[in-house]
């Protein structure tokens, strides 16, 4: 058997690689750069572009990448740095003042101003975390906003300090140490107030689960002492309106379970205007503590402090409404709910079982919430036909997937 050598152009021909087979091979005439070219039929002639169009588009398309940078890139860098670094200050909006050392005085004042100006958890506690820090900041401002009827500014939220009328807010500052023995110490200062520190507050944890028991202590100190504190410095309040008795939710239900943020916030905003024109009522709060949970839980993918903040005022609401229920079924129903949305799962089965033994008819999606907080899938799948909280159960379905 005869090998030859693959290609054999010495005699203007070319033999193909096969064992005793010579196969005569003319070279391809024609422009090799074009699939369609063959030999004996001359290629297409490519079209000519212009020097212009030729070193057009990558200018345009690198300009218009540069452009979309230079949008992108400071949003992204300032998320971050407020996400890192919550201390830092985002800058002043148009028409505010560039400083906040000299806010306007409490007691003439139309609101309270909460600020990141300090590290909220010290830096020698030893528990830290965004939901640990809005815990406490969200309780000063809970007893400003339902025990004195103020309106309150957060800056975790983005929400400007400046005020139309009178200037600028007083803005204060809250701090939070926990140490090895869960002993608490809370400072509350007025940034640029005249006088002693408005208030300092020192208290023990009982044994058990941290974000169990600190949303019980804070809640309580939202309507004593930091109320007092808040007087302290010179703020004036208001009383708020009596609910009438059996007042009533009117948000429609089904509003409450649109999982879809924008809707979350209108039926958040209808809430409160709700409560601020009648009064709280165990319904008002029920249902002001659980799109904070469904706000909390949507938002958990931003590079932003508001799902934690959102999350925070959940459990607020919630003890608030089981303190002023007096831990009645249908409070406990809804503690379980927010906890399970939190994360709380296990504190949220022991509120559910509180709930059944207490004898009161359980919502529609009590069932949901305990499937959840068991990770069952099947029966959340069951839930999610038929039921008029059918939304609440695949959203859960999707959460209980990640």
């Amino acid at each position: 058997m005869e090998w030859n050598s693959p290609f054999d152009t010495s005699c203007g021909t070319a033999h193909v690689f096969w064992p005793s087979i010579r196969i005569p091979w003319q070279p391809m005439s024609g422009n090799f750069d074009d699939p369609f070219s063959i030999a004996g039929v001359p290629a297409a002639p490519k079209p000519k572009r212009s020097l212009v169009l030729r070193a057009g588009i990558p200018i345009l398309v690198g300009g218009s990448l540069i452009l979309l940078g230079m949008a992108i890139v400071p949003r992204l860098k300032q998320r971050l740095d407020d996400f890192l670094h919550p201390r830092a200050l985002q800058p002043a909006a148009k028409g505010e003042p560039e400083s906040l050392d000299a806010p306007a005085s409490p007691s003439n004042s139309s609101g309270v101003a909460l600020d990141l100006r300090s590290p909220p958890v010290t830096p020698d506690s030893v528990v830290k975390g965004h939901l640990v820090r809005e815990l406490i900041r969200q309780g000063v401002l809970m007893a400003a906003r339902e025990e004195l009827g103020l309106p309150t500014r957060d800056r975790a939220l983005g929400e400007p300090l400046s005020d139309q009328v009178s200037g600028t807010l007083p803005v204060l500052d809250v701090r939070t140490s926990i140490d090895r023995e869960r002993r608490v110490h809370v400072t509350i200062d007025g940034v640029g107030m005249e006088g002693d520190r408005p208030g300092e507050f020192d208290f023990q944890l009982p044994a058990g689960d941290l974000l169990h028991e600190l949303p019980i202590k804070v809640e309580s100190l939202s309507s004593g002492e930091f109320v007092a504190a808040l007087k302290k410095a010179g703020f004036i309040g208001k009383l708020r309106a009596r609910p009438e008795e059996g007042a009533l939710v009117t948000v429609d239900e089904a509003e409450l379970f649109k999982f879809e943020i924008l809707s979350q916030f209108g039926t958040l905003r209808a809430l409160h205007a709700e409560i601020e024109r009648g009064g709280e009522s165990p319904e008002r709060l029920s249902a002001l503590a659980r799109v904070y949970a469904h706000l909390g839980s949507l938002t958990d993918f931003l590079w932003y402090p508001a799902p934690r903040v959102f999350r925070a005022r959940s459990l607020l609401y919630a003890e608030r409404l089981v303190r002023q229920s007096g831990g009645a079924g249908p409070s406990l129903w809804t503690r379980g709910y927010v906890r399970a949305l939190a994360g709380l799962h296990a504190s949220a089965l022991r509120d559910l079982t509180d709930a059944t033994r207490a004898k009161d008819a359980p919502p529609p999606w009590a069932s949901i919430v305990e499937a959840y907080c068991r990770s069952d899938t099947s029966r959340l799948a069951k839930l999610a036909v038929g039921s008029p909280a059918a939304p609440l159960a695949i959203y859960l379905q999707l959460l209980a997937a990640e």
